[in-house]
């Protein structure tokens, strides 16, 4: 065999291998879903951090370590627990990502008088919440494309992830749309 022939046996296998490559990378094995609006989901605390001396890292565990939460952008989960024979329900957004099967990470800054904060804090690896979502009013439809309380739907070239608090502490993931497109109601 001469050189070219070589070159052109080894263009051939080369472009197979990346074919083969990007198959494998878009074959994706489908992880399943764990929230559902319809119904809570108990989780069960894995692991507990001390960020600072007010802020915790909440781990828990979803169903399977295949599993994923299933949180749309621009939704929360609700946190639901029973305090003095009263139902206490709290939003948070997780920072964990669907990209981390298994689990869904809570940064949360704990509040002397603060119900929930309070009692999250209070458990122990092992102790079990109760989680229901995804909920919210913004939907994320792709392409620079949101939906507010299913009416009207904005077009936006642009969109900017923004990381924010509020005067209390507590930490918001905001999407900043720029360049408006077109809107259709």
């Amino acid at each position: 065999m001469d050189l070219s022939s070589s070159f052109k046996v080894l263009v051939v296998a080369s472009g197979a291998v990346v074919c083969y490559a990007m198959w494998c990378y878009t074959k994706k094995k489908k992880h399943p879903v764990t929230l559902n609006k319809s119904e809570k989901i108990q989780m069960t605390l894995i692991e507990k951090q001390n960020v600072s001396h007010d802020t915790r890292l909440f781990k828990f565990s979803l169903p399977s370590p295949n599993h994923i939460l299933g949180l749309p952008v621009g939704s929360f989960v609700n946190i639901s627990t029973t305090l003095d024979n009263k139902l206490v329900v709290r939003p948070y957004t997780p920072i964990s990502s669907d990209d981390e099967p298994g689990h869904m990470d809570l940064m949360i800054k704990v509040y002397e008088n603060g119900k929930m904060s309070s009692y999250l804090d209070s458990l122990k690896v092992g102790d079990k919440i109760m989680v229901r979502g995804p909920s919210g009013k913004i939907h994320y439809l792709g392409k620079g494309i949101f939906q507010v309380e299913k009416s009207k739907t904005e077009n936006y070239k642009n969109i900017f992830k923004v990381h924010w608090n509020d005067s209390w502490g507590l930490w918001y993931n905001s999407y900043v749309a720029v360049d408006k497109r077109s809107s259709k109601t």
